[in-house]
């Protein structure tokens, strides 16, 4: 029965990717669309069955913790619907008479609030169980529909603006295998996908119309993002004030203008204990660090690395981001890996170290002045996440994880810097497979 309800619920998505106009991409085909969401399927239903093995005990892997977690608020439902509606809105929901509920939960009490929040997760996979009868992978598949959507918005994004390029942004934006992977799990990372892809899709429509259905849908989605992971908010605010502003002035001093959005934002966000006392952004970082140091010797990660230790002032944090970025940017090298996971996550920076490579190589003299703020969006936002994480994560295994949503904005960089007439110029047989030699037709023209 569960393998005919997830199969029927795949054909429902299905049906609703080809008739949604949504879910057309111009000059590629329907068929790679639906190859896409069902690889997403194939890769969601792989964490399922690589959790269960690498975590025997089912209270220790998050995939279940979050599923299970919902089961007990969705139950709540038959015994007192009252008591239900409060915890899934969240109505009075520190009242002591729903304590003992929520104490049954693994992840329901969470004082980290810098990365994520477990409620979110835990509130969506209930809504899921009135669809799913309990079976996690038809959770599976509802969020991988909901991950694509987001993905597509990001594509959109990246070709309305980068005109020429779009084969190498499908592959960045669907294709890497962390963001097949992470982004296809019944975890926080698929609803940021769904989110900041949307977000930045209709934040590209405000530059062009500001509208309240806009800023309304603009709101909604950064509360999703807010109540997901912070920090991926923390890292794009600037960014996109920066953006909003170079657009509105015709992309003049475009790098000055990021250049001073993000010192003067940093200095608010460094000082902002001054203006609202109970927050302290180098003390949380701090927290942050300790908590997961704290974490991770319990558990004995087994991917544990050496992270300098923040102290909780400003320079601490300043003087260790090099080092931050770097393991972020570069571990797990590929010789360090001791599990299938931390392997393929090691060919794959060796993979971006390449595309870096190639697009230092092959630069371009002048890039297209459309193409500036988003440039600079890209480099800003990827060095403040990888920041962030890099700061306070001393274990490769989560990195990785962390750092995912960063990735298709980190290679969308080297995409834009790349010259390919240049590149191809230097490798003939690129001619091919970029579909620029008229003679021959690139094998990707059948695939796009």
């Amino acid at each position: 029965m569960e393998i005919l309800l997830t199969l029927a619920y795949t054909a429902i998505f299905i049906f609703l990717i080809t008739k949604i106009p949504f879910f057309k991409l111009d000059g590629i085909k329907m068929k790679w669309i639906l190859f896409i969401f069902l690889l997403k399927i194939v890769f969601g239903i792989a964490m399922a069955f690589i959790y269960t093995f690498y975590y025997p005990v089912r209270s220790d892997a998050d995939i279940y913790k979050y599923f299970d977690d919902s089961g007990i608020m969705y139950n709540m439902l038959f015994i007192n619907p009252s008591y239900f509606f409060r915890m899934l809105f969240g109505i009075n929901s520190d009242a002591i008479e729903l304590k003992p509920y929520f104490t049954q939960m693994l992840c329901w009490y969470n004082i980290d609030s810098l990365y994520n929040d477990n409620r979110t997760l835990i509130r969506f996979n209930t809504l899921l169980r009135f669809f799913s009868f309990g079976s996690y992978y038809i959770h599976v598949v509802f969020m991988c529909f909901i991950s694509l959507t987001g993905l597509m918005a990001m594509f959109k994004v990246f070709t309305k603006i980068i005109l020429d390029k779009s084969k190498e942004i499908f592959f960045i934006t669907f294709l890497l295998p962390s963001v097949l992977f992470w982004g296809s799990g019944v975890m926080k990372d698929g609803l940021v996908l769904f989110a900041f892809g949307l977000f930045l899709y209709y934040f590209l429509q405000l530059l062009d119309k500001i509208s309240a259905k806009t800023i309304l849908l603009l709101l909604i989605l950064s509360l999703l993002i807010l109540i997901n992971k912070v920090y991926i908010l923390i890292a794009a605010i600037p960014g996109l004030m920066a953006w909003y502003w170079s657009y509105k002035t015709a992309h003049k001093f475009t790098f000055t203008k990021f250049l001073f959005t993000h010192i003067v934002y940093f200095l608010l966000l460094f000082n902002i204990q001054y203006i609202i006392p109970r927050y302290n952004f180098a003390d949380i970082m701090y927290a942050k660090q300790y908590n997961f140091l704290r974490l991770a010797e319990f558990v004995k990660a087994g991917s544990r690395i050496n992270i300098t230790k923040l102290d909780g002032t400003t320079t601490s944090i300043l003087i260790n981001i090099p080092e931050a970025i770097y393991h972020t940017l570069f571990r797990p090298f590929f010789f360090e890996s001791r599990s299938p996971m931390i392997l393929m996550a090691g060919m794959e920076n060796l993979f971006i170290l390449t595309i870096m490579i190639f697009g230092i190589l092959f630069i371009q003299r002048k890039i297209p002045i459309a193409a500036q703020p988003i440039l600079n969006f890209c480099i800003w936002f990827t060095i403040i996440l990888f920041s962030i994480m890099g700061l306070v994560t001393p274990v490769l295994g989560a990195l990785v994880r962390y750092k995912m949503p960063a990735l298709p904005f980190l290679l969308l960089i080297f995409i834009i810097l790349i010259d390919k007439k240049k590149l191809v110029k230097r490798i003939p047989f690129l001619k091919r497979l970029f579909g620029m030699n008229p003679d021959r037709q690139s094998p990707l023209c059948d695939f796009l």
